[in-house]
This record gives structure tokens, C-alpha cells and sequence, in this order.
């Protein structure tokens, strides 16, 4: 197998706890909650030659930003990345925290750096046999317990998740060609 890195600097932002929770996942290999739970799911595509088929040939970014609007609460959630592989393959899930907590009013990011180094800690697990790519895409997964909601906030939005999307042609300058901002709403997982 071959694969090669993307990125070698390893930066991770935003404030990292591990305040348990009941429903929170404790094993490194649960890569769900048990309902009920909310789920922001959040596309990243990260690339440094875009020589996928399925995508122009290019630099892509993503930066999903996650945020606790509260005033008081600290919000705990399980946060995984989801490889997307061609249909027939199968996927790929990494548990990036599962018992992170984000004091109020407090932010981190997830970035390509983070995705790159979730998948390729277990490249064997990630890619079948053969693979070569430098295109990473998928879902960046963040599950909040319903006890972090209360009755009176469930099922609406805990978190604010917000995408930023960037990419420009690899044989143009380093200025961004295109940019998008996606805001992302939780679905509330029951069973």
C-alpha cells in the first residue's frame, strides 16, 4: 500500500476535556452514543493535488468550526471522523474524542490537519488494499446525549457548526478562489 501524507504539522485547537457523561462512548472503539442523541454531520473534503476522479484538480480545505453558544454549560459530545469510499467499499469511522467537552462560549476547529491524522492513525482500517489517493472526503460526526439537552433545548440546536470551504486550482496563486460557509442543523437520533 502506498498513501501519502498530507500534512505533517499536528495542530489541534479549541479546549479538550473528558468530563463523563451518562451515554457518553468511553471505549475508543464505540463509534456511536446510544440513543437519544443529537448528530451534526459536517462534509470535509481536504485535498493537496486533487487528483481524485471525482473532484477538479485543485487544493481543498474544509474548516468546520464548532461552538457553545450557552452561557453556563459546558456541552460534552463524541466527535468522529467518517471516511466516504467509493460504493462497494467499506467505510471508515474514527473516534477523534469521544468525551470532549466545550466550556461556554467557547470554540474550537477541525480542520484537515485533524482529519489527516484520525484516519491515517490506522491506515490498514481506513483504506482497502491498494489505495493511493490524496483526496480525503467524508464526514466530520458530532453526537450530543440527550443529557447534555434538557428537555427544554432538545431537540434543538446545543452546538453552532459551521463549515468553511475553500479551494483554488493548484496552478494559480495561493489567493482562495472559491470560499463556502455552511451552517449545519442537528437531526435527533431516537433508535
Amino acid at each position: 500500500m502506498r498513501y501519502r501524507k498530507l500534512f505533517s504539522v499536528v495542530v489541534i485547537a479549541g479546549f479538550l476535556g473528558s468530563t463523563p457523561y451518562v451515554g457518553i462512548a468511553t471505549a475508543q472503539n464505540q463509534t456511536s452514543l446510544s440513543p437519544p442523541y443529537l448528530s451534526y454531520a459536517a462534509k470535509f473534503v481536504c485535498s493537496d493535488t486533487g487528483d481524485d476522479l471525482d473532484v477538479a484538480i485543485g487544493f481543498y480545505r474544509t474548516t468546520i468550526n464548532i461552538h457553545n453558544p450557552q452561557a453556563q454549560q459546558p456541552v460534552t459530545f463524541l466527535k468522529k471522523v467518517v471516511l466516504a469510499h467509493v460504493e462497494g467499499q467499506s467505510g471508515c469511522t474514527t473516534v477523534v474524542n469521544p468525551q470532549e467537552v466545550l466550556q461556554p462560549d467557547a470554540a474550537e476547529q477541525v480542520d484537515c490537519v485533524v482529519v489527516h491524522q484520525a484516519v491515517f492513525q490506522n491506515p490498514q482500517k481506513c483504506f482497502p488494499p491498494g489505495t493511493t489517493t490524496t483526496v480525503l472526503e467524508g464526514f466530520v460526526v458530532i453526537q450530543v446525549p440527550s443529557e447534555n439537552t434538557g428537555p427544554a433545548v432538545f431537540p434543538s440546536s446545543v452546538l453552532d457548526v459551521v463549515g468553511n470551504y475553500t479551494a483554488r486550482p493548484r496552478k494559480a496563486s495561493a489567493d482562495v478562489s472559491t470560499q463556502n460557509i455552511v451552517v449545519y442543523s442537528p437531526q435527533e437520533i431516537t433508535h
